[in-house]
């Protein structure tokens, strides 16, 4: 499921839905050697968020 997200609040919204999530790496997560735009932000984001279990 894709979900386009315009804000950090409307992130926090959607994480605090969620305790586990999964990621597709290749083309979601990086492409080739390249990190795609924003996915730092979101991991740190995530990660904010509490531990992992």
């Amino acid at each position: 499921m894709t979900i386009k997200i315009a804000t950090r609040g409307a992130a926090e919204k959607i994480l605090d839905k969620y305790d586990t999530y999964l990621f597709d790496c290749d083309g979601v997560i990086w492409i080739g050697n390249e990190l795609l735009p924003s996915v730092k932000e979101t991991l740190e984001l995530l990660q904010s968020q509490g531990p992992v279990h």
